[in-house]
């Protein structure tokens, strides 16, 4: 009995010795895709996506020496490049519609929107808190729920009574995870500053599908795996505690 009260009071006692090493933290920053995910080499499975911004709303809080639950909460965003766009997908199409004689005369109308890559993180997992001095050094390592939505990705082609039309989808919830380092300062006060940076992944399923008005024959329906991955470095406040 004496030993399970030790322990109780261990327990107990863990999260209060070390609480102040426990952090709320805002911060905003870069978000730079890479992979198959910036790529613009493939119409029918690259992101196209460029840089943009990301929002963090991160948390930490210590159970024991150097060890805590962290937790984040992001929005980013990721710019979709319509030029490389309509430039890979007429390649395709020409290679496909050259039977008909495609490219499109110099009449025909282009339409393209794009969009951008936006998604919410919520995520959850270890935390490495490292006291050095006036700083702490935080790593984590957390996994959970993205929610993504993809650029609508129209285009469509019209000339004479013809019209080639491609359309993008993806289901709205999938797996992702963040690895991260981040550095605060300031530790002596109860506010500081956050330097961080993450990796983010996830692996949504897309459909992209194609249209032609005349040959309906000449459908095609592309179903990937699309690999996003951004680095995201990030500066803001944070409340220590």
């Amino acid at each position: 009995m004496k030993r399970l009260f030790v322990i109780l009071t261990i327990l107990v006692l863990c999260p209060a010795l070390y609480a102040q090493d426990s952090f709320l933290g805002l911060s905003m920053g870069a978000s730079f895709p890479f992979g198959d995910y910036a790529s613009g080499d493939d119409a029918f499975s690259s992101g196209y996506a460029g840089t943009n911004f990301v929002l963090n709303f991160d948390a930490s809080y210590v159970v024991a020496p150097y060890i805590g639950i962290g937790a984040t909460f992001s929005f980013g965003s990721n710019y979709a490049d319509e030029d490389a766009l309509k430039k890979t997908l007429l390649t395709d199409l020409d290679e496909r519609y050259s039977q008909i004689n495609f490219p499109a005369p110099e009449d025909a109308e282009f339409n393209i929107t794009m969009g951008k890559w936006t998604y919410i993180n919520l995520m959850v997992g270890p935390n490495i808190s490292i006291p050095l001095n006036v700083i702490h050094l935080d790593l984590r390592a957390l996994a959970g729920i993205t929610f993504l939505t993809p650029p609508e990705r129209e285009v469509e082609i019209t000339w004479t009574e013809d019209e080639i039309f491609t359309s993008q989808s993806s289901q709205l919830i999938h797996f992702g995870y963040v690895l991260g380092a981040g550095i605060r300062f300031g530790m002596r006060g109860a506010t500081g500053i956050r330097i961080a940076a993450d990796y983010f992944s996830s692996k949504p399923a897309m459909k992209i599908k194609t249209d032609h008005l005349l040959i309906p024959e000449k459908e095609k329906v592309v179903e990937f795996d699309l690999p996003m991955q951004a680095l995201h470095v990030t500066l803001g406040l944070c409340f220590n505690f």
